[in-house]
């Protein structure tokens, strides 16, 4: 897990920016699985959905050791 930690707090709020952009992204792969199915559209979704819970619990990982 240390190595999706960035190393500074601002590095940290832009990660976390980014991650919740996949978690929407993710979110609408997934409905739009809902909607017209598809394997690979549902392996996106749950690959950015990955993605973003990774990229959150790195950035809280990171602010707060430094606050």
């Amino acid at each position: 897990m240390e190595m999706f930690v960035p190393e500074t707090t601002r590095q940290a709020v832009w990660f976390m920016v980014g991650s919740f952009f996949a978690a929407a992204m993710g979110t609408l792969r997934l409905v739009s699985f809902a909607n017209h199915g598809g394997v690979l559209v549902l392996a996106m979704g749950v690959a950015f959905l990955g993605l973003a819970a990774v990229g959150i619990a790195g950035s809280v990982i990171r602010l707060r050791n430094n606050r």
